[in-house]
């Protein structure tokens, strides 16, 4: 679910819910993914809140984030059932959320995305300079070529 204040992800709760998943694996980055993402570079910032449903408890559901087609949890496996926070990160190519069922049973995670903030990335200041200094450069050559007579 997704509106201009929050998104919301929902994991799945069966081995039917997700192709390629096997279940049973407690903890472990896999094939069972739902996720969000955005190609853009810059800089996100948000606030999370994490439930899971799931018997094992949140080893069975992992949320987090995706950076440049990497994942990262931000819930914790050994924690509450209940888990947020705040978090900040700079994004080269990429970027995105994902809930994992690692083991598709015993119930669904949702994690809850609010007070999103994107701030696209700026170029560096010599960015710009080479950037100047090749348009100088092709400046000259053509002036010189008009001085020869060269067009």
């Amino acid at each position: 679910m997704f509106s201009p204040t929050q998104l919301v992800i929902t994991g799945g709760n069966s081995i039917s819910d997700t192709l390629g998943c096997a279940g049973a694996t407690y903890a472990v980055l896999g094939p069972c993914d739902t996720m969000a993402t955005l190609a853009r570079n810059g800089t996100y910032s948000f606030h999370w809140s994490y439930l899971t449903a799931d018997d094992a408890g949140p080893a069975g559901d992992i949320f987090g984030v995706i950076i440049n087609g990497t994942f990262m949890a931000l819930s914790d496996p050994g924690g509450p059932i209940t888990q947020s926070g705040n978090a900040s990160f700079a994004a080269s190519s990429s970027f995105g959320w994902f809930v994992n069922c690692t083991d598709c049973i015993g119930g669904a995670a949702t994690a809850t995305i609010t007070n999103f903030a994107f701030a696209q990335a700026v170029p560096e200041p010599s960015t710009y300079a080479l950037m100047l200094s090749g348009i100088v450069a092709l400046g000259l050559i053509g002036r010189r070529k008009r001085r020869s007579g060269r067009v």
